[in-house]
């Protein structure tokens, strides 16, 4: 954990979350990521328009539903040219590695979360080239791939109707969370 004085993060929270390459800081701005990111916690982000991604990255982007500016933080579940399924509260990866399917193992979720990854109706995903698919780790309480990242009704059955997108672009990627930041009052 990196621990700024708060005279270094009023300069560093100056740098805005989508400049083209270097650190950033990212405050959490809801309950999505818990318990692994809290609510007002200050995230160090690795930006790079290109990052390296890799299953349960922690990644900070533009939400592809919305044309909503505040940047969304969420945990990749799902890799290009895999299909995801959700079938008893567990996520399944299937790709070439694994044909049958592999029962994804999140110690990071809490006890609430374990086995409780609901489908909200849609059970398979597949995933194209140059995209990923997103889940935060409050499963009970996230707006992620499973439901478009709707951020209002409106978008919610938008999405129910297939009028929104499920994954996530690897163009709206910002960076990735590299760590959380201590603040020294």
């Amino acid at each position: 954990m990196l621990t700024l004085s708060t005279a270094s993060v009023a300069t560093a929270t100056a740098l805005p979350i989508d400049q083209n390459e270097g650190l950033s800081l990212f405050q959490m701005g809801n309950i999505s990521m818990e318990p692994t990111i809290k609510e007002n916690e200050i995230m160090l982000v690795l930006v790079t328009p290109k990052p390296e991604i890799k299953r349960n990255d922690i990644v900070v982007f533009k939400n592809p539903s919305t044309k909503d500016r505040v940047p969304l933080v969420k945990r990749i579940i799902g890799l290009p040219h895999e299909r995801i399924e959700l079938k008893n509260g567990e996520v399944i990866v299937f790709n070439q590695e694994h044909p049958e399917g592999l029962t994804l193992q999140e110690p990071y979720l809490s006890q609430q979360s374990q086995h409780h990854t609901a489908s909200y109706g849609f059970t398979t995903f597949e995933i194209p080239d140059n995209a990923y698919f997103a889940l935060g780790d409050d499963r009970l309480r996230s707006s992620d791939s499973r439901t478009c990242f709707a951020t209002s009704i409106n978008d919610a059955e938008l999405c129910k109707e297939g009028k929104l997108p499920f994954i996530l672009p690897a163009q709206n990627i910002v960076g990735k969370v590299i760590g959380k930041v201590q603040i020294l009052l």
